[in-house]
């Protein structure tokens, strides 16, 4: 009987807790959960991507800078990184230089931080277009978008900008959808965003224009009262073209004196983080100019080709973001596109929603097209464009959103074909979950069913180009060496850059330039890089049956010609 009362005491503690918590609040809290149990599994078992020590020197050399009363310029010739922000690069630096800390599992750590904060403004952008259960449909997609949420330990610059982005983009909205009465609080935190952001990646340099293009779109085009209740009423009570022209013309001096503030942090930051784009009137320009045709000798791969980054067609990252998106994203996106555009009774974005749509779509449109019609070279799939992803989550938890709305309106033949879509919607999502569980801690190597999988995408797209695969072959080193006679100092081939490995390397395997002198060979498989020395298998990593890491015994195969490509 006391058995029967704790359970009928925990059931109904269980009712309360769901009448009190609506089922949306408790998912969301799920949701978080997994998130950061995630990141307490995960951040120290990843390896360094193959230009993190080099950031993290360019961060130290900022903070010679600083300390030095901005004597100490030599930041200015370490390679090209003056021609990046250093924000992130600065922080990860300072826990180094202040706690001692070591530099690969610190940055791991504030990476997946930066990934946090993406997440958290992913799910704020949602539901300010959204509503809140947008916010739970977008927190769900972003966990489940490989690319992006599998990144938030290695992409040490990729993943703090699209934090930076997503929340810069979000205050740019609620800046601008109030064109009239603008906010002290919201024109800060817009600035620390793009500043933040700025002090990353000269590509933030769009934020202030997507400000510009919401005033002038919210008003031109004002957004209707929340209670407006057709379109008709909307058009009727709008004023004239002339008057919301000359309105545009009496509000410009306004903005300007208003963004003052904002623009000032933003400038702040960005002279902190990034030293020389201030040191001349034109380097912001001469940045963005550069990186418009930054072409060196390095190899991509697009739909089955491999390519210098110099020759990729126009729709590279279209491609890309075509196979790498989980389905659900693109579904979402169409279902956006649908109601968008829908004319029947029950078809629609609620009023208040349109302008805030507008301008995200407006961002995310402008991006890809100046991508394709500009023709960079590019590499890495859509590692620097990740930023695009939170932008895109949003849009499609806005069309989820909106079908779920239309579902409870909708009778008959078009609720069954509601409820139908909203079906396959929710099994791929556990489909996608499990895809994902397969591939942990891999997560940032999936493809959709459009690419025909990891198997086919193998073969066809960039895969594991940061050689992450290759630290979980540790093992498998130390058992080859526990094979060996006592005293064995073994040489180690290995297609990566040397500090990658090194730090969790046994004291008597040592890292060679000289191929000609391998014992061993540790390779990813990207790119075929595992091809290029021949022996005996030891060991691999596999995800859903596609090879990801190998390990070579090469003492017997050492051609005379061993390069590194």
């Amino acid at each position: 009987m006391d058995a029967l009362g704790n359970v009928l005491r925990r059931g109904g503690a269980c009712l309360l807790l769901c009448q009190r918590f609506a089922p949306i609040q408790i998912a969301r809290f799920v949701l978080w959960v997994v998130a950061f149990a995630f990141i307490a599994e995960g951040y120290d078992r990843h390896t360094p991507s193959n230009d993190e020590w080099v950031q993290h020197t360019y961060g130290e050399l900022l903070w010679d800078f600083w300390l030095s009363g901005a004597t100490d310029k030599t930041f200015l010739s370490f390679s090209n990184l003056y021609l990046y922000g250093g924000l992130f690069d600065l922080i990860a630096a300072a826990g180094t230089r202040a706690f001692g800390w070591e530099w690969w599992p610190w940055r791991h750590l504030l990476t997946a931080t930066f990934g946090l904060l993406a997440l958290w403004g992913t799910a704020r952008l949602a539901r300010l277009v959204a509503g809140t259960t947008g916010e739970g449909v977008a927190l769900a997609l972003t966990l489940l978008t490989g690319p992006f949420w599998g990144a938030i330990f290695t992409h040490t610059k990729d993943i703090p900008f699209a934090a930076a982005m997503v929340w810069a983009l979000y205050y740019t909205v609620r800046v601008a959808e109030q064109p009239t009465r603008l906010r002290r609080r919201h024109l800060l935190l817009w600035g620390v965003a793009t500043g933040i952001a700025l002090g990353i990646r000269v590509g933030a340099v769009l934020i202030p224009f997507f400000l510009a293009a919401g005033f002038v779109m919210n008003t031109l085009w004002p957004r209707p009262a929340p209670d407006t209740p057709r379109a008709s009423d909307v058009l009727s009570g709008t004023p004239s073209w002339g008057t919301r022209l000359r309105s545009l013309a009496r509000r410009i001096p306004h903005w300007l004196w208003s963004l003052l503030p904002g623009c000032a942090v933003a400038l702040a930051i960005t002279a902190f983080a990034w030293p020389w784009s201030v040191m001349g009137w034109d380097h912001l320009w001469l940045a963005l100019t550069k990186f418009s045709h930054f072409a060196f000798d390095i190899y991509t791969w697009e739909d089955g080709e491999r390519l210098r980054n110099s020759q990729v067609s126009p729709f590279y990252l279209l491609h890309y973001l075509l196979v790498r998106l989980p389905e659900g994203v693109w579904l979402g996106l169409l279902l956006w596109l649908l109601f968008r555009f829908g004319r029947r009774e029950g078809l629609g974005f609620p009023a208040e929603r349109q302008a805030r749509l507008r301008l995200v779509v407006f961002a995310a449109v402008f991006v890809l097209t100046f991508v394709t019609a500009s023709h960079p070279p590019l590499y890495n799939g859509i590692r620097h464009f990740l930023f695009l992803v939170p932008w895109l989550i949003a849009l499609s938890s806005a069309g989820w959103t909106a079908l779920g709305e239309a579902l409870g309106k909708a009778q008959g033949a078009r609720r069954t074909l509601m409820a139908g879509v909203a079906l396959v919607g929710g099994a791929n999502l556990l489909w996608v979950a499990w895809v994902n569980a397969t591939l942990h801690p891999y997560e940032h190597v999936y493809y959709n069913t459009l690419a025909g999988d990891l198997e086919k995408a193998d073969i066809a797209w960039e895969t594991d180009y940061w050689s992450d695969a290759t630290r979980a072959l540790l093992p498998a080193i130390r058992a080859w060496l526990a094979q060996q006679p006592p005293g064995t100092v073994a040489n180690l081939a290995y297609c990566a850059e040397g500090f990658q490995i090194e730090p969790w390397l046994p004291e008597n395997v040592v890292v060679v330039n000289d191929w000609e002198d391998a014992d061993l060979y540790l390779s990813t498989t990207h790119d075929n890089c595992h091809y290029v020395l021949d022996g005996e298998t030891i060991a691999t990593v596999s995800r859903r049956g596609v090879a990801l890491a190998v390990l070579k015994d090469v003492r017997d195969s050492r051609p005379p010609d061993a390069q590194i490509p």
